[in-house]
């Protein structure tokens, strides 16, 4: 049996992965994007990560496990294809053999990471040839919206659950053209000391220096915040760009493209995995802990109550009654409890709660007050002690 591994125990997995220089790794196991399985979560010998439409393997291939590694995609993973790299050649057997029929084996190129090599006057010298009638600008929250309708820019700023999200850890452009976006560079991904580059341009726009341009404000815009702009290449066309841009091919390396794949079912409460039923239980012993004599009752709603819960995003949703209000002191310590006790969660959704009182129960006002709310979107203001109890 294979385990989900929540961020607070992702240094477990982070030897099996040593010495691979790949950013959307990196992300992972440093908590920001991506999601990870082992075949044990304390003494890990295999493990598998998977962020954004990458999915990679490293560790012990020969473990029973390992083929329960490969064969995982989690269930509400959005798209058809997913594409599978494993640290080394003993994973390549496994994964034609679960996948026999559905990959497509495709060579892809690393990118060295040299973080001095770039030369500011002539990555300057592409942004000022953009062809006249096109302007650089940066991805604002209407652009950012607007990505998320086009195909070939919806991976800008997909990996990104909100503007709020991509305004604090990403970075972008977009060639403009006659009130339109035509060309983009933005962060694919994020880690501690950079982003994964993510380049497209329509078709009819093609060939005409504007990726090259793009791409150039974007990595003068990484390097003037601190930032490392990483580059991988799908092809050689990318690898000449990239080496224009003054980066320098590492490798070649392979990847699996995966087709035609089975999503396991959703569940529901009473069919739910152990380690979401444990994890539940105790979030309720930390309430009945936390608010004592002032809690009435813990109910289960959303996805995991209608039976359409998927492990890998879906959120646990709770409505917690209380007998009266809760004053300012008691609300702040019962959501930094709640904050903490969610990094500590088996799956990459969170928990999504609101306390209210039982006046409020029983009235069912059309706009519901509650005496404090927590989601994965007030984490950090909660931890940081950001949040005003009583006032927001």
């Amino acid at each position: 049996m294979i385990e989900f591994v929540p961020n607070n125990q992702r240094n477990n997995i982070v030897p099996l992965f040593d010495g691979w220089e790949e950013t959307l790794i990196w992300s992972c196991l440093q908590g920001h994007m991506g999601q990870a399985w082992a075949d044990d979560l304390d003494n890990p010998s295999a493990a598998q990560i998977i962020t954004g439409d990458f999915c990679f393997f490293a560790g012990n291939a020969n473990l029973p496990q390992a083929a329960e590694l490969v064969g995982n995609i989690p269930a509400d993973y959005p798209r058809p294809w997913i594409l599978i790299i494993p640290k080394d050649d003993s994973w390549h057997g496994l994964i034609e053999k679960i996948y026999r029929g559905k990959f497509e084996k495709q060579t892809r190129y690393a990118i060295k990471k040299e973080p001095d090599i770039f030369d500011r006057t002539v990555l300057h010298g592409y942004i000022d040839a953009l062809p006249d009638g096109y302007t650089i600008v940066p991805i604002d929250e209407p652009l950012y919206q607007w990505t998320q309708t086009k195909k070939w820019a919806r991976d800008f700023c997909s990996q990104f659950q909100s503007y709020a999200e991509y305004q604090k850890h990403g970075l972008g452009y977009v060639v403009m053209c006659d009130g339109e976006p035509v060309c983009g560079a933005s962060s694919y991904t994020y880690y501690d000391y950079g982003i994964e580059i993510e380049i497209g341009t329509v078709e009819p726009h093609r060939r005409k220096g504007l990726a090259t341009a793009c791409a150039a404000k974007l990595i003068l815009a990484c390097l003037d915040r601190g930032l490392y702009p990483s580059w991988d290449a799908a092809n050689l066309e990318s690898v000449a760009l990239a080496e224009k841009l003054g980066y320098h091919c590492d490798k070649e390396y392979v990847t699996y493209e995966i087709t035609g794949f089975m999503k396991p079912k959703p569940q529901s409460w009473p069919n739910c995995d152990k380690a979401i039923y444990t994890y539940i239980t105790g979030f309720v012993d930390l309430l009945k802990d936390k608010l004592e004599s002032h809690l009435v009752g813990v109910y289960l709603h959303g996805s995991l109550a209608m039976g359409s819960y998927f492990p890998p995003k879906s959120d646990m949703d709770f409505i917690i009654v209380t007998k009266t209000k809760l004053d300012a002191d008691i609300a702040k310590l019962l959501n930094l409890s709640i904050a903490q006790y969610a990094e500590a969660r088996p799956t990459v959704g969170s928990i999504e709660c609101s306390v209210i009182t039982l006046q409020t129960a029983h009235e069912a006002p059309e706009h519901m007050p509650y005496e404090l709310h927590y989601s994965e979107s007030w984490h950090h203001r909660i931890l940081e002690e950001a949040v005003s109890y009583g006032v927001e």
